[in-house]
């Protein structure tokens, strides 16, 4: 599964806050590498440490890096930054600021190193979507997230996200909860969507008990890729505008997935009819669709339609929608149902199979007591994500 991982800082939701303690107490002794004392791991006195105004107690040592050590506390883990520490464990840990940096500038290396590798593993997509929440309540066994926004700030459009929360813990490891997650559609690049409350993440207190929550991560899990779709009109005329004109009409298309839009204009003197009970879409297999046109309801999409007057001189602009790509969908439990449409082309990594494909629209058109024939087809050129 292919992931794509955004890392929002919040809050820790259980800080453990002591009164500071006589830190004389702690481990003596030389640190090398990432090697930590025998006595300083596994002292059996009580010490405490405060960092920023924060106490932890009960101490033990636990793994050393050039910038960092990590400590086991009474109500937790963290990994506390050298030059945080007091002049006495900084010079017994060995901190040299230089090395220190030059190991942040390493780690960072790696994890855009990693970046790239999951993008590359992708197809190239990059960026990231970036969670933010107005309110966070927790009860201990359930967190809720209320009012958060979330933007996609990546370089693509999507036809679905999903996303899941996650919780690490200071040392940076998931802590094993179950989480709902929550769907976004149509979700474009560069656009921010509300997501209210939009769901809980649950402890399993036999795994975790109260474990301190560090921060919060909101994960993508899985999407569908919204393809971008190239064309050109192939009948009655060559046409890369995907135009067509004639001494009676000229008709111009516009083509997003779901449906077929045009504007088509009268050059005659006479009105032009667009009987929509004889117009009909011929997909990619040759197959022919009945279709509705705009303000057609869909509970009525069985149903005869009225012709469509074009008056001379006139433009009308209308779309087109294959009856069979209408469909309701009942709801789930006390939601309602709704009306959905199918698009004319799938997103995914299959649409790109889709190129060199053709489809058509088949339009009588009557004028001046006579019907003409039209049929306008059109070839798949490109499908780019």
């Amino acid at each position: 599964m292919n992931a794509l991982r955004v890392w929002i800082p919040l809050v820790a939701f259980v800080v453990a806050v002591a009164r500071a303690e006589n830190t004389n107490n702690l481990p003596t002794g030389s640190v090398t590498g990432n090697t930590i004392p025998s006595s300083a791991s596994n002292t059996a006195a009580s010490t405490s440490l405060t960092i920023d105004g924060v106490t932890y107690q009960d101490v033990r040592w636990g793994r050393l890096t050039p910038a960092t050590v990590t400590i086991y506390h009474k109500t937790g883990i963290a990994a506390i930054p050298l030059e945080k520490l007091p002049p006495e464990l900084q010079k017994r840990f060995g901190y040299d600021p230089k090395k220190a940096s030059e190991y942040r500038a390493a780690e960072v290396a790696r994890v855009e190193a990693l970046r790239a590798e999951e993008e590359e593993k992708r197809g190239g997509f990059s960026g990231d979507f970036v969670f933010s929440a107005t309110s966070v309540e927790s009860t201990g066994i359930e967190v809720f997230f209320r009012g958060g926004s979330i933007v996609n700030k990546t370089n693509r459009d999507w036809n679905r996200a999903t996303f899941q929360v996650v919780g690490f813990d200071s040392a940076g490891r998931k802590l094993p909860f179950a989480s709902s997650g929550f769907t976004i559609n149509q979700f474009r690049k560069g656009e921010a969507r509300l997501t209210g409350e939009f769901s809980a993440l649950y402890y399993n207190p036999r795994d975790t008990g109260q474990i301190e929550v560090a921060r919060w991560v909101v994960e993508f899990v899985e999407g569908e890729i919204e393809p971008h779709y190239s064309f050109r009109m192939v009948k009655p005329k060559e046409s890369g505008e995907l135009a067509f004109s004639d001494d009676a009409v000229s008709v111009a298309f516009s083509i997003p997935r779901q449906q077929c839009a045009f504007t088509i204009h009268n050059k005659t003197p006479n009105p032009v009819k667009v009987d929509w009970n004889q117009v009909s879409y011929v997909d990619v297999l040759n197959q022919s669709h009945k279709v509705i046109h705009e303000g057609t309801k869909y509970t009525e999409k069985g149903q005869s339609q009225p012709i469509t007057v074009v008056p001379p001189g006139a433009s009308v602009t209308d779309t087109i929608i294959p009856v069979d790509s209408v469909r309701f969908v009942t709801g789930s439990g006390n939601a309602p149902g709704e009306w959905e449409v199918d698009p004319l082309f799938p997103a995914g990594k299959g649409a790109k199979l889709w190129k060199g494909r053709t489809f058509g629209v088949f339009m009588p058109l009557e004028m001046n007591g006579a019907v003409t024939n039209y049929y306008f087809a059109f070839e798949i050129t490109g499908v780019d994500f």
